[in-house]
């Protein structure tokens, strides 16, 4: 994790949030990624932030899918004993993503534990999943007690490529990093987060920056990625050296400095399963410029932002400039503060719970509070 360190980052906000509520968390990390992906092989166990912590890493990479089950499961077994001896046997079982649920379908089938899986892959979200996504769904959807999609458009997926009914629970927003502190500075400027790859969509954003008719902008671009070439050639391309910076990979922390000091989120995503960069910007009081590409249509509204369609310059530009000339109708504090209800940590904390009470009732098994719950996650 520390080599990748927003891996995992939505399982672990949300095991912070289950521990502070009262409920014990125990989170299992099973990471098959190739040898190219450095990091300390075998089984590791640390604490953090109260969470304790068990990492399984083989290199694996791109195998087949009944390979990668295989050694999943394996994998599995072998720090599930550990839990066992130092924790005892878990109430429930809470995967996240499609490959690691079908992996943890195994606890289901071998132990009788009640299944939960939260689903948040963008692979769900194409128009025709892979077949691996399609078979490691089939292996997760058939165990589960319960399916959660972190939005209703991925929950619609769910339905259409698997005849499942998925309930909606949203990823959480660390509001104890996230809020408004209001700075001074000086230009206007836009802000924008994410992995510099294709699907985010910065030629795009770049294209609307660049028509801007208006002298006192600039942009900031937060993140690493396999496109930084491309996007620091089309920043020459279009003459915008001046007025736009890459500022790297930063902390959540750093982030939320640097929209202290902006006037406006924007980003130009091809594809979301929810797309929580933009409700951190909001949480920092932040209006947002987002694209109907799947997630933010649920909480981007009038009193918040602006929603454009994917791959639209033209319109991106407009709401661009709209933003720059009517700020101030947009209120920071009634932002952060709507955000904030919807998405911190107690709030999907109390959503969950409600979720496993009644996952528990139907196998018999009666929630105590004081007693906690043993959940196990992909990191």
């Amino acid at each position: 994790m520390e080599n990748s360190p927003l891996r995992g980052i939505f399982e672990f906000d949300q095991a912070k949030a289950l521990l502070q509520a009262g409920v014990k968390v125990v989170l299992l990390s099973i990471d098959l990624r190739s040898i190219r992906r450095r990091r300390k092989l075998g089984k590791t166990h640390l604490t953090k932030d109260g969470i304790e912590i068990y990492n399984i890493a083989l290199p694996l990479g791109m195998v087949p899918s009944w390979l990668f089950m295989l050694v999943g499961r394996l994998a599995l077994r072998s720090i599930y004993s550990d839990i066992i001896k130092h924790h005892g046997k878990p109430d429930l079982v809470h995967a996240h993503f499609t490959d690691i649920a079908a992996v943890a379908s195994w606890f289901k089938t071998k132990h009788h534990l009640p299944l939960i899986v939260t689903e948040h892959s963008s692979k769900i979200n194409a128009d025709q999943p892979g077949k691996k996504t399609i078979s490691y769904g089939k292996i997760a959807y058939a165990s589960a007690d319960k399916i959660i999609a972190v939005s209703s458009h991925l929950a619609n997926r769910l339905k259409q490529h698997f005849n499942v009914d998925g309930i909606v629970i949203h990823n959480i927003v660390e509001t104890e990093t996230f809020k408004y502190v209001p700075k001074p500075h000086g230009n206007f400027t836009f802000i924008s987060v994410g992995n510099l790859i294709q699907s985010k969509g910065f030629d795009i954003l770049l294209e609307a920056f660049s028509r801007l008719e208006l002298a006192d902008i600039r942009l900031i671009i937060v993140g690493e990625g396999s496109e930084r070439l491309k996007i620091l050639s089309k920043i020459d391309e279009l003459k915008l050296n001046g007025k736009v910076s890459l500022s790297g990979r930063k902390t959540r922390s750093e982030i939320n400095d640097l929209m202290a000091c902006s006037d406006v989120f924007a980003l130009a995503s091809r594809r979301e399963t929810f797309g929580v960069v933009y409700v951190e910007a909001m949480a920092a009081g932040l209006p947002v410029i987002a694209t109907q590409c799947g997630g933010p249509e649920e909480f981007v509204n009038e009193n918040n932002g602006i929603l454009v369609p994917v791959d639209d310059v033209d319109e991106l530009a407009k709401a661009m400039t709209y933003m720059h000339d009517n700020k101030s109708l947009f209120n920071s504090e009634r932002i952060m503060q709507q955000c904030r209800q919807l998405f911190s940590p107690e709030t999907i904390a109390e959503q969950l719970i409600l979720v496993y009470k009644k996952v528990l009732n139907t196998h018999n098994i009666t929630y105590a509070q004081n007693k906690g719950l043993s959940l196990d996650f992909r990191s």
